[in-house]
């Protein structure tokens, strides 16, 4: 598990680097979304890129006007990935049992609100 963590802090600060340097609006080979492709709706990702090189530039404001669902998801996927470690460094089975119920939670709450901001979001047009 320790070097998945390595690899996955790897990724994320290359990816960080990436999108800090290089606005994904102004490269068409830059990913798009395929349900936007397919369907023409916004998923509750849309803009998630755009989001993500604003607010590493530091235009906090701007980047959740691409998409305001950030100040949902941040949270909760720190939250989750915080708890799972913790759980994997957690001896007490009592303990971990706890906290793995917990990050079961996380994920049914953070699927309720992708579901619930892909509704709205299309509905209001955002």
């Amino acid at each position: 598990a320790k070097y998945e963590y390595t690899l996955l802090a790897c990724f994320v600060i290359i990816a960080c680097v990436v999108y800090y340097v290089l606005d994904p609006a102004q490269y068409i080979w830059m990913p798009k979304c395929p349900v936007k492709i397919l369907t023409s709706l916004n998923c509750p990702s849309c803009g998630f890129q755009r989001a993500l090189h604003t607010t590493l530039q530091g235009d906090f404001l701007r980047g959740i006007s691409y998409n305001p669902f950030l100040l949902v998801a941040i949270p909760i996927v720190c939250l989750w990935i915080i708890i799972s470690i913790v759980v994997d460094h957690t001896t007490d089975t009592h303990r971990k049992g706890a906290l793995i119920h917990l990050n079961m939670w996380l994920i049914y709450i953070y699927i309720a609100c992708y579901i619930c901001w892909f509704v709205v979001r299309n509905i209001l047009g955002i």
